[in-house]
């Protein structure tokens, strides 16, 4: 038996000392290693590791440069040539017909067979467009200017109100018979045939003093009392001022003397400390009279008796034309009004009419009156004017 294990047991012995051997050379590199970094150097086999190390990254960093040199180089070129590549160079024809429709690529296909170029941006000259506003002759050049067309005249010829009447009616006649514009366009057309009539028999603007204050329509006036304005009314200032209620009936005689538009003063010298002020526009102490409404202040002068003013001109009372008691309260020249205030605005309170436009004196047989809205006439207040 012991023959036997012979054998066996010499290969054991032989693994045993390949297993030895083996580890014993692990332990001699590793040994090695240690002195190496001990002593601050590289063994063998870590110079080798290193040397391929360095040498892929070498290669890594190659091939990466390479390859950023090759997109800067296209990136330039494309740069550098700046232009837009041509349809039929990168997409077929019928590409780009699909793409901008008949009638664009038709246009673009006629474009490229004229060789059609972009417009230019034009700029004006500096010196040429100062040289053109300069309009002083050269040295030694005489120069005629031809003198200036004079400006057209306008006078009663020119101003044809019965054509424009006309065309008025005309105007109208688009409209329904019933309908609100049909009836405007009429009334003005009458009030301007009622102008243009008024200009042909009239010679003369204003009456004469004596007949205009002699007749039956004339205020009653005092026509020598140095007062050129209606009798409830006071001239300030005294010379070409204008008209305004007196301070005796505003202030019930306590301060009869005006001093301004706005103020009024208890005697004579007058002061802050014996005067009143009432600041308020065609208000307070900035009215007319009674007898002129009791509106704004007026010029010098006084409307007739059948008249009502309104900004400063005379018309005939809205009461006194058709269905005047109910529309009784003037608002324009041509509209009447039912009651007073914000409501006037509404239509359904108000009447227009082209006849409302007119002077107290109209129909009334006697020349000297105005038949037309007016201003104030001085005749009607005082002699001297």
């Amino acid at each position: 038996s012991s023959s036997a294990q012979e054998p066996g047991q010499s290969l054991l012995c032989s693994a045993d000392m390949a297993y030895s051997l083996q580890n014993t050379s692990e332990e001699i590199a590793v040994a090695s290693d240690l002195e190496h970094i001990v002593g601050g150097s590289e063994s063998p086999r870590q110079l080798e590791a290193s040397g391929r190390g360095r040498f892929f990254s070498l290669l890594a960093g190659a091939v990466l440069t390479v390859a950023a040199l090759a997109i800067l180089a296209t990136r330039g070129g494309a740069a550098e040539a700046g232009e837009v590549a041509k349809p039929s160079s990168s997409i077929g024809l019928s590409e780009w017909q699909k793409i901008l429709g008949d009638k664009a690529y038709a246009k673009m296909k006629a474009a490229e067979q004229l060789g059609e170029e972009r417009p230019k941006m034009m700029t004006f000259d500096i010196a040429r467009k100062a040289s053109l506003r300069s309009t002083s002759p050269r040295a030694g050049v005489s120069v005629t200017v031809a003198p200036a067309p004079k400006p057209t005249e306008l006078n009663a010829s020119s101003t044809n109100l019965t054509a424009l009447a006309k065309d008025m009616i005309a105007e109208s006649q688009r409209y329904d018979s019933s309908s609100y514009e049909r009836k405007a366009f009429q009334n003005i057309a009458q009030m301007l045939a009622a102008s243009a009539s008024a200009r042909n028999k009239s010679s003369t603007s204003s009456p004469s003093s004596e007949v205009a204050s002699q007749s039956p329509l004339a205020p009653s006036e005092s026509l020598e009392d140095g007062n050129k304005c209606p009798s409830d009314e006071e001239e300030y200032p005294k010379t070409g001022g204008t008209c305004f209620k007196t301070c005796s009936a505003l202030t019930g005689g306590a301060y009869p003397i005006r001093t301004s538009a706005f103020s009024c003063c208890a005697q004579e010298p007058c002061r802050l400390g014996n005067s009143k002020v009432h600041l308020s526009f065609c208000g307070g102490f900035d009215v007319g009279g009674e007898a002129e409404g009791s509106g704004c202040p007026a010029s010098e002068g006084a409307c007739l008796q059948n008249e009502e003013m309104l900004d400063g001109i005379c018309y005939k009372k809205c009461s006194l034309f058709d269905k005047g008691d109910v529309y009784f309260h003037r608002v324009a020249p041509n509209v009447c009004c039912s009651t007073k205030g914000f409501r006037c605005l509404l239509p359904q309170f108000t009447k227009f009419s082209a006849d409302f436009a007119v002077g107290g004196g109209k129909g009334d047989g006697i020349a000297a009156t105005p038949s037309l809205p007016h201003t104030p006439v001085k005749e009607l207040t005082e002699t001297t004017v």
